[in-house]
């Protein structure tokens, strides 16, 4: 590829047009990508820390060099003026906030030793004012085709008393620089847009000034502001440790998703006594979500949402010195835990407090633990799973919901089709139309009212229509069955209708009952479709056995994993 003079793209880095249609993040898309694939595609960057002034191209002839008479007319000059490397810390925070992008798009970062002009796309290092404005934390470089490119510099005269540990300001700031150099904006600004030959980057958000108006770094870590609204000295005691909702979805516009990262069965721990904002990107697997503590949680697996986990975030009018001026508790936040918009987690296990558990659309395993929890299901084939035998607890509808008392507490339930404890498992999709009250249907059917209490055969069935048999298919499978077999006298019709008669109707049949059955058996009626009627008819499905089990449940044995 040749360089593009006009944008100085077109080597390393190729320009990036906004998705358009409305998309929200538009908003953070400055332009250009390292790569030269098209937006969507991955690339790979190199990263170091000079330690020297001369590791820095200062020829006045080269475009977008540190020489103050480069063509570019940049002014990236200035920065060497206060020049200083990043000491050891800074260094690891650096490799931490190329980590945490990494993680969630296709964009790798490899270190390189900084020996040469040319050595390490992106580099590190401190400056200070006069050279930056003394309330910048510090500056970055979008992706093109010349030396100041991809460049962090962090203002040196920033307070900085937490260090550079994750959920301090420093290392947020650290995400927000590095954002610049792999290709996003301010939400508040249009970046290069009307730079001749440059994309037309003229989405934002909602502003007044630099303040974000119904957004925050909650939702990126672009933005200048931590609440909606705000002023720029009003900030969180705990900042984003990750990119947040909009970041990713703006990488991943620019360089895919990452599809590697916690691709397998992941395992989310989350301690209420611990700090955390962030937000979870997972590609795949079978994942759970752990609380640990007393204190009560509220977690949420639908994508797209907030949970309670950790302790509160709160906020405060802040100096410069990063000192507290004033509290602000109207501004406390209890949501501290997004999972991205794409993103599916299965399972949730609560802590040993009150906690409040919600499933998504997938099928849930859900489980309060210690303490009185609520359980919302979802849509789904969802299950919660409670400690000790099913005889040490009790399950009773109350309304919509279900109410479980057992060694773990009370718990409430809600869209919940099955419970789970230490030696069998209960049904409580009993109705008509529902999974466990079509298996109770053929087993009464097919087998006798006794078969509802034989928790092997429920299991069997349960497990059979969970993993996707039919109606029909159940049925087949149940007349095929030794079990069935052996019930019969012989291999006629009669005996087949005498059979389904006297389960469902608790008689046997008169001569007429049983010939107009036979009969129609005899004119090609198939026997699967004479005892899907049985099973189906309102006789057998208004039985007394099987209307009991709204209140029950259905006892049954599990035999393959589920929910």
């Amino acid at each position: 590829m040749a360089l593009d003079t006009l944008t100085y793209t077109g080597i390393l880095s190729s320009l990036a047009q906004p998705q358009g249609a409305g998309a929200e993040f538009d908003a953070l898309v400055i332009g250009s990508k390292w790569g030269l694939g098209p937006v969507g595609s991955g690339a790979a960057v190199s990263y170091g820390f000079p330690a020297e002034l001369t590791q820095y191209n200062q020829d006045r002839a080269v475009p977008g060099s540190y020489n103050l008479f480069e063509p570019t007319g940049g002014g990236y000059s200035n920065l060497l003026q206060r020049f200083t490397p990043f000491d050891e810390p800074a260094q690891a925070a650096a490799a931490d906030a190329l980590a945490a992008w990494s993680r969630v798009a296709g964009i790798r970062f490899e270190a390189v030793v900084v020996d040469s002009l040319d050595a390490a796309t992106m580099r590190f290092a401190y400056t200070a004012p006069p050279a930056v404005d003394s309330s910048l934390a510090g500056a970055a470089i979008a992706p093109q085709d010349f030396p100041a490119a991809g460049d962090v510099w962090m203002n040196g005269r920033w307070a900085r008393p937490q260090g550079w540990a994750a959920g301090t300001q420093s290392f947020s700031t650290l995400l927000h620089e590095v954002g610049h150099a792999i290709g996003l904006k301010h939400a508040h600004d249009t970046g290069l847009a009307g730079v001749p030959g440059w994309p037309a980057t003229f989405a934002t958000l909602p502003h007044e000034d630099v303040v974000l108006s119904q957004h925050s770094s909650l939702d990126t870590v672009m933005a200048y502001n931590d609440a909606p609204g705000r002023g720029l000295e009003v900030k969180l005691d705990f900042a984003p440790t990750t990119p947040m909702r909009l970041d990713i979805a703006a990488l991943q516009y620019l360089y895919g998703p990452n599809l590697a990262h916690e691709a397998g069965d992941s395992l989310y721990t989350f301690d209420m006594a611990g700090r955390y904002l962030q937000t979870i990107w997972d590609a795949g697997g079978q994942d759970t979500l752990v609380v640990q503590g007393a204190a009560d949680a509220v977690v949420s697996l639908v994508p797209g949402s907030w949970s309670r986990l950790g302790q509160p975030l709160t906020y405060a009018e802040v100096g410069f010195e990063g000192e507290v001026l004033r509290a602000l508790p109207e501004l406390t936040r209890a949501e501290t835990v997004y999972i991205f918009d794409t993103v599916w987690i299965e399972n949730a296990i609560g802590g040993a407090g009150n906690d409040w558990l919600v499933g998504n659309e997938r099928a849930n395993r859900l489980q309060g633990g210690p303490g009185d929890d609520r359980i919302d299901g979802g849509a789904g084939l969802d299950g919660a799973v409670f400690a000790g035998a099913l005889a040490a607890s009790t399950a009773r509808p109350d309304g919509d919901d279900w109410v479980v008392s057992g060694p773990d507490g009370i718990d409430r339930l809600n869209g919940i089709e099955r419970l789970h404890f230490d030696d069998r498992a209960l049904a409580l999709d009993t109705g008509a139309q529902q999974a466990a009250g079509q298996v109770a249907q053929i087993l009464r059917a097919l087998f006798g009212p006794a078969a509802l209490g034989d928790a092997g055969f429920a299991g069997i069935g349960i497990g059979l229509a969970d993993q996707g048999a039919t109606y029909e298919q159940l049925v087949a499978l149940a007349l095929g069955t030794g079990e069935f077999q052996g019930q019969l006298r012989d291999g006629s019709a009669a005996a087949f209708v005498e059979l389904l008669f006297g389960h469902v109707v608790g008689r046997a049949p008169n001569a007429a009952e049983r010939d107009r059955f036979v009969a129609q058996l005899d004119e090609g009626l198939a026997r699967t479709e004479l005892a899907l009627m049985a099973a189906q008819v309102d006789l057998n499905g208004a039985s007394a056995d099987l209307v009991g089990l709204a209140a029950t449940g259905l006892v049954y044995l599990p035999v393959a994993d589920g929910a």
